[in-house]
């Protein structure tokens, strides 16, 4: 997260990592606490159309931002995969949907679902 701190993605402040596996039994770091809300039900049921449409929009903004990165220029080149990113892309949703009971709304597609990030202010940005 350190990496992308500056670059249009919003993250926390990072301020330890711990790769001591014995203390807490996995690998943990120290962020800085972010004020506002983590959405668990990707429907947005009790917000408006106009405060569903600005998440969506700004989940958007978020990942166009994640995709003008170089992970080398910012030391993310070991993570990943880089190969046939395109393919996974098609294929996650229709694995994830042909292994769920639940409803195609409510499946989650890679990483980009509502509690993969923090809402704050009355615009709905990401804050985290």
């Amino acid at each position: 997260m350190q990496a992308l701190h500056g670059s249009g993605v919003a993250v926390p402040r990072v301020h330890a990592l711990c790769e001591d596996t014995s203390l807490l039994g996995a690998t943990f770091f120290v962020m800085d606490y972010v004020e506002g809300r983590i959405f668990y039900d990707q429907r947005l049921p009790r917000l408006s159309p106009a405060e569903r449409s600005a998440i969506f929009d700004d989940m958007n903004r978020l990942v166009a931002n994640l995709h003008r990165i170089d992970p080398a220029a910012v030391g993310l080149e070991r993570y990943g995969r880089p190969e046939n990113f395109l393919q996974r892309q098609i294929d996650l949703p229709w694995k994830n949907w042909s292994n769920s009971e639940e409803s195609p709304l409510g499946m989650r597609i890679g990483e980009l679902y509502g509690t993969s990030a923090v809402y704050a202010g009355a615009d709905h940005r990401e804050a985290a």
